[in-house]
């Protein structure tokens, strides 16, 4: 059929590329969930299950479970950073604040307005 590697070469750049089990063919199987990774890397973590073993379990690569345990880690070792305050949030906190203390003022105001008009009316 072909007389050689170059009209095969030339045959191959003339089809269309289709890549099977691409996005565009059909959907990717679904990863696992949050909470199951996380149960699986506790596992691997804790000595219940091997490497190979968690990603046997998970249908997956050993690679997969390498970076879901560092992603886990990671995000384990981000819990004990401080807060770091946000200026926008400061700055809402100070004005809720501020309404919160002026509310108050008109809720007294209102009140002894009340208690005013009370006894004013009791003593006629």
């Amino acid at each position: 059929m072909f007389d050689g590697p170059v009209e095969f070469a030339a045959y191959l750049s003339d089809r269309p590329t289709r890549r099977y089990g691409s996005s565009k063919d059909m959907p990717r199987k679904p990863a696992l969930t949050a909470e199951e990774k996380g149960r699986l890397i506790l596992e691997l973590i804790s000595g219940a299950r091997t490497l190979s073993d968690a990603a046997r379990a998970a249908d997956v690569s050993t690679q997969s479970v390498v970076n879901w345990r560092k992603q886990f880690i990671d995000a384990g070792v981000k819990g004990f950073a401080p807060l770091r305050k946000d200026p926008e949030n400061e700055r809402r906190i100070r004005e809720l604040d501020d309404e919160v203390r002026m509310l108050k003022v008109a809720l007294a105001e209102a009140h002894l307005a009340l208690r005013a008009i009370k006894r004013r009316v009791v003593t006629r």
